[in-house]
């Protein structure tokens, strides 16, 4: 199920009202989707504050002009989609419209942001953190989803400001790093975060533990050959430090490629163990990936990315098209194509509406120093 989906029934699976498949696959999208869980979270929370102002505040009367207002004062929230706060409002407005505690409580909450001047402290109560929503503009942004092609997206979000930054986990193992304007809710820019390289020290250990295990051994007497080692890239941290962000790797798990007859093999390999957890196929990818919820066809959405200049031009240096899709949202007249040639890749930005193409960026490879990926001088 997509994000977007699973938003839109939360409150009916919290309460317990989803049974049979749906409820089960809305289950097994919480289990993989970090930022869901948060709304859920988030939900379940903004549910049991309601719960509890009416168990302490049953008996006190609410000023007659609390309801109306606040609903008057949210009804402008419309552009910041909080699962949260407006799927809340919404059972509380059909359910408890008579229920003088829960007018109070809420009546309290608006005056909480008014004395603060601003709506949004009531936001800061019952809606996702800016992290969790830094998290959901990368997985409603098409530009994400291209680089994500598909992928199971899990994300971790850290904010400084009104920048935040999100890692994501993207194809065959490769984690995105996107900034995030927090205020324009846009993504501004993507890296591509490959595997670290191994010291040489322990490229010769991950090499030796492999060579000392029974199936490779029978594989290299085969005539397969080594062609590298490097750090996993699992288990990425994320933090920020004087307002940059660090990204780092506390895997100690090498994948080393095995190749012959035109065929790749990864062994995974614990370097702490010094044993090879398994051996399977280097990830590859020959198919082409879409995701597309707008009006416009696949055919029609490249055939709109030819229309640039740039973009003719990378094709006829023999770029190809990876993926295609469509945002989420208020990002639902966006579009974005994938670009690749050689180990580069370029996103092509689509205004749909409008059907023409607003940017071209390549999508740069991060470079790292002592296991630290820093952010580049030029942004």
């Amino acid at each position: 199920m997509r994000c977007k989906d699973v938003g839109e029934k939360l409150l009916y699976y919290l309460n317990d009202e989803l049974a049979g498949e749906q409820g089960r696959a809305i289950a097994l999208h919480l289990s993989e989707c970090v930022r869901c869980r948060r709304e859920l979270e988030a939900l379940s929370a903004s549910q049991e504050l309601l719960r509890q102002g009416a168990s302490s505040m049953s008996k006190r009367v609410a000023p007659p002009w609390s309801w109306f207002e606040l609903r008057q004062r949210l009804s402008g929230l419309g552009r910041h989609r909080r699962v949260g706060i407006r799927a809340v409002l919404a059972r509380a407005g059909a359910l408890v419209l008579e229920n003088t505690a829960v007018q109070l409580v809420l009546a309290g909450l608006l005056a909480v942001a008014l004395i603060f001047g601003t709506v949004a402290s009531v936001q800061r109560i019952f809606g996702p953190s800016q992290e969790a929503l830094a998290a959901q503009i990368v997985g409603d942004a098409p530009e994400a989803q291209v680089l994500l092609e598909g992928e199971p997206s899990r994300h971790t979000a850290r904010v400084s400001g009104a920048v935040g930054y999100v890692l994501s986990l993207g194809p065959s193992g490769e984690y995105i790093l996107t900034y995030v304007d927090l205020d324009r809710e846009v993504t501004t820019r993507q890296y591509r975060l490959t595997a670290l390289t191994l010291e040489k020290e322990d490229e010769a250990k991950a090499t030796g533990i492999l060579e000392a295990d029974p199936l490779p051994q029978r594989l290299l007497r085969a005539g397969w050959v080594v062609k590298g080692a490097y750090l996993l890239p699992s288990g990425l941290k994320i933090e920020l430090s004087g307002g940059e962000v660090r990204v780092w790797s506390e895997s100690r798990q090498a994948g080393v490629l095995l190749a012959a007859y035109g065929r790749q093999w990864l062994a995974r390999v614990e370097l702490a163990g010094g044993a090879v957890l398994d051996i399977s196929p280097a990830p590859t990818r020959t198919y082409l990936w879409s995701s597309l919820v707008a009006g416009q066809s696949y055919d029609q959405i490249v055939d709109i990315a030819r229309s640039d200049a740039v973009v003719v031009d990378l094709m006829d240096r023999g770029a190809s098209v990876i993926s295609v899709a469509t945002g989420n949202g208020k990002m639902a007249d966006k579009a974005s194509v994938l670009l690749s040639l050689g180990e580069d890749r370029w996103i092509v930005k689509i205004d749909l509406p409008a059907a023409t193409v607003t940017s071209v960026r390549d999508v740069p490879v991060a470079t790292w120093g002592k296991g630290y990926f820093f952010r580049p001088k030029d942004e």
